[in-house]
């Protein structure tokens, strides 16, 4: 499975800390990251593709920007993952678990009860919703008939429906309690909590609080990418709402990116033998940290059709640091930019609230939110391996190759069939480009309109936010 969390060995990890050297290079320069509040993050290079400008639709560029923008992150891992908690989702259950003034233990326990009802149904209706969600995306004959999600669950899940009836019957007997107990002190946490309602939901636009977002496949319009044409040619009834994420100047910097006017291109090469795989700490981790992560973290690695085991690169002979060398490209400027929340988020949360229910617990404390993100515009990668490591590159993609239902993983570029089914885009495996003789191993760039994110920053929350 995607979410599957296995070691990352101690070379692949030693490859990601030289990369996410050159992420904190440009999101921070010279700048260290405040300790036990800021961490930066790696991203592979092709997982979270985020394109936007004018030849692409808004509510494109917005289901890309909720791909990544609302998940909290750990303090023991630099490698991003979206299978945690969700930060909006995560403010929701904060204030589901504050108490605004004193009650006795039996009107507790009464809110307690009804809460438990409510999470429960309100955790199946999720649950279903985002399998139907995932479903709906993929129908083209939805797609084709103009089907909204709402009444495509009608038709093909009406679990859906269902629950989310009995979700919000519940819902409301639990705010009932609330009111009835702590009575007008509970109107100020009302007020957030309309603002958290109001962003969640997913039929109707509610500007300020969520966006549009165009959740099925989209192919670019090339004529419009290559004329710089602005397009907007999705159908309205096919829109999903979600909670609102702004990436400030991401479109103008997209516009520039297509038209080849950010500025000169990047390169960036790794010096494998200035990094250790256990000393994160200019990133703002501790020296150690956590290689427990998913499978396409692996550098290098080959997935067999017939067993759909994963075979890694295994790093061996004294030269693979000093000879090993990964070269990052990209057309123009690599750029960063900020991350904010719509109106529906809660300044000073935990100091506006400061109390939960004894039985409660505070389910974001220390996790990390997202606030800036590192872009690049066709990122294009060349590998120099050492000679203890050729003869078994060389065996890899040959194996690939021979294999049509099996793939191959280089540095976040998936070439062939994915079996994890996790990456954006794969590659004809004959399109790696290697000579064993020099070691050059050279990967085509990532697509034209088609930005990737390859790391972030965020800050950790606490009691004061």
């Amino acid at each position: 499975m995607a979410d599957e969390q296995v070691p990352i060995p101690d070379g692949d990890t030693t490859i990601w800390r030289a990369y996410g050297q050159f992420v904190k290079n440009i999101i921070l320069g010279p700048n260290k990251p405040t300790e036990g509040l800021d961490y930066l993050y790696v991203l592979t290079p092709t997982e979270y593709g985020l394109r936007g400008g004018r030849p692409i639709p808004d509510s494109v560029t917005n289901w890309n920007v909720n791909n990544f923008a609302n998940s909290l992150q750990r303090t023991d891992s630099p490698l991003f993952s979206t299978a945690g908690l969700g930060y909006f989702e995560s403010l929701e259950d904060y204030l589901n678990s504050v108490q605004v003034k004193e009650i006795t233990q039996e009107q507790r326990d009464k809110i307690k009860a009804a809460k438990d009802i409510w999470s429960e149904s309100f955790a199946a209706y999720r649950a279903e919703r985002t399998i139907a969600l995932r479903l709906y995306a993929k129908d083209q004959v939805a797609k084709t008939r103009k089907l909204s999600f709402q009444h495509w669950c009608q038709e093909n899940d009406p679990e859906v429906p269902a629950l989310h009836r009995q979700a919000s019957l519940d819902e409301t007997s639990y705010r009932s309690l609330q009111n009835k107990f702590y009575g007008s002190s509970f109107k100020t946490l009302s007020d957030r909590l309309a603002k958290i309602d109001t962003a969640a939901t997913d039929n109707a636009s509610n500007p300020g609080f969520n966006m549009p977002c165009y959740t099925m496949d989209y192919d670019i319009n090339e004529d419009a990418l290559k004329n710089d044409t602005r397009v907007d040619d999705v159908n309205p009834d096919l829109l999903v709402y979600k909670p609102l994420y702004a990436v400030s100047g991401f479109e103008t910097a997209c516009d520039k990116w297509i038209k080849g006017a950010a500025g000169p291109d990047t390169s960036f090469k790794t010096k494998l033998t200035q990094f250790s795989h256990n000393d994160w700490t200019e990133l703002g981790y501790k020296k150690t940290i956590s290689q427990q992560s998913n499978s396409f973290w692996f550098f290098f690695s080959r997935t067999s059709s017939s067993t759909n085991e994963t075979e890694t690169l295994k790093f061996s002979g004294s030269d693979w640091r000093s000879e090993t060398e990964v070269t990052i490209t990209a057309s123009g400027n690599v750029l960063n930019f900020q991350v904010t929340p719509g109106v529906w988020d809660v300044n000073g949360l935990r100091r506006l609230f400061p109390t939960i229910r004894p039985d409660e617990r505070d389910i974001a404390l220390d996790l990390v939110r997202i606030s800036r993100i590192l872009v690049a515009y066709r990122v294009g990668i060349k590998i120099t391996f050492s000679r203890s490591l050729r003869t078994q590159v060389r065996d890899m993609i040959h194996e690939a190759r021979q294999d049509t239902e099996g793939g191959l993983r280089i540095f976040g570029f998936q070439f062939g069939s994915d079996s994890q089914n996790t990456s954006s885009f794969t590659r004809d495996v004959n399109s790696v480009k290697y000579v064993e003789e020099s070691g050059e191993l050279t990967l085509p760039p990532t697509p034209d309109g088609i930005p990737f994110v390859l790391g972030m920053l965020g800050r950790k929350i606490t009691k004061d936010m």
